[in-house]
């Protein structure tokens, strides 16, 4: 192996294939994509990252490694740049990652079929002081964010507070220290579908920028 690997991680009860509209563009631009799937529900972060680390560490031959997490998946890469982390790391762009925790965690938490449906990672997308969410630093390499809104306000939620993608709050996404932020009028689910999210994340892992005129396999 060798090049710049992608490595793609869906978001919890999801699989790979939730990603594979953005594979099927980076394979195209050139890059060595790797789906990742985790146990989203089996796994709480800390679990699902030392299980991303075991990929990383299989990557031999790899000069520089980017990642693109939708939901959940992004905290997973978070929590192993925090607990692993790699010299190789280049670029990583979040969908939809509830980066101060999910409101909906917090309110359906205490229901048994919220437990049983969404085990240890669902516990673990809880906001709040002591929360593991709450305990993730910031991301050390240049990093992006991508949120679904509804554009209004108030969201297409109303249970969640604020605008959303129906799912996570626009202002959960947000994250101190992002190079890029782009909101788009999708819901949570459908953020790594949408062609303009695809294009988004394309032109960000190639120059740093949601919007660019470039060769998409350029490197710095």
């Amino acid at each position: 192996m060798s090049g710049h690997a992608v490595i793609l991680l869906h978001g919890i009860v999801r699989s790979s294939k939730a990603m594979s509209r953005i594979a099927d563009r980076l394979t195209a631009d050139g890059y060595l994509v790797v789906p990742f799937d985790y146990p989203s529900t089996r796994e709480g972060l800390a679990g699902c990252a030392a299980l991303l680390n075991e990929v990383v560490r299989s990557l031999d031959g790899v000069e520089r490694i980017s990642f693109v997490g939708h939901s959940m998946g992004g905290l997973v890469v978070r929590k192993w740049m925090a607990d692993f982390g790699d010299e190789r790391v280049g670029r990583f762009v979040m969908l939809g990652t509830p980066n101060h925790g999910a409101q909906l965690a917090n309110q359906l938490g205490s229901f048994v079929a919220y437990r049983l449906v969404l085990g240890a990672g669902g516990r673990d997308l809880r906001s709040g002081d002591g929360s593991e969410i709450s305990k993730l630093p910031i991301p050390e390499t240049p990093f992006a964010v991508i949120a679904g809104a509804r554009g209004d306000g108030r969201g297409f939620n109303p249970w969640v507070s604020g605008d959303d993608d129906g799912i996570v709050s626009v202002t959960s996404t947000r994250l101190d220290g992002a190079e890029a932020y782009l909101e788009v009028p999708v819901l949570h689910s459908f953020l790594p579908f949408d062609r303009r999210v695809v294009e988004a994340v394309a032109n960000y892992l190639a120059a740093g920028e949601f919007s660019c005129d470039v060769d998409p396999a350029s490197e710095e």
